[in-house]
């Protein structure tokens, strides 16, 4: 557990954190703790998933592995970009070509519709 909570003791994220309250506190403490419950299943059902497959997952720089960890996973959501582009009235959406195949792969272990990317709500 405390390798999950290392992230917290980082300058980075707790150096601009300043809450007077103690609801507050408790507050984002909950929130901390939902964020991290996410990764870790995030991380288990990929992993989970990958044991049942024979093509391992191509992570970002070309690395491939069988065991991501949740950060590696969610490094390929770095590169979602959307493109809009209106074409005769209507809006459509593109994502890059780049870790596209590995995107939809992830995105349906998890069990995030893919199509939330490009289809308009």
């Amino acid at each position: 557990m405390e390798n999950r909570f290392r992230f917290i003791k980082n300058p980075l994220y707790v150096g601009p954190l300043f809450i007077k309250k103690r609801q507050r506190l408790e507050a984002i403490s909950y929130v901390v703790l939902i964020a991290l419950l996410i990764y870790m299943i995030i991380q288990i059902r990929v992993r989970r998933a990958l044991k049942k497959e024979k093509e391992p997952l191509e992570l970002v720089g070309k690395v491939k592995s069988f065991e991501p960890t949740g950060a590696r996973i969610l490094e390929l959501f770095e590169y979602v970009k959307i493109l809009k582009v209106k074409e005769s009235g209507k809006i459509k959406r593109y994502l890059p070509e780049k870790y596209s195949n590995d995107l939809r792969r992830v995105a349906g272990i998890i069990g995030i519709e893919f199509g939330i990317f490009t289809e308009p709500p």
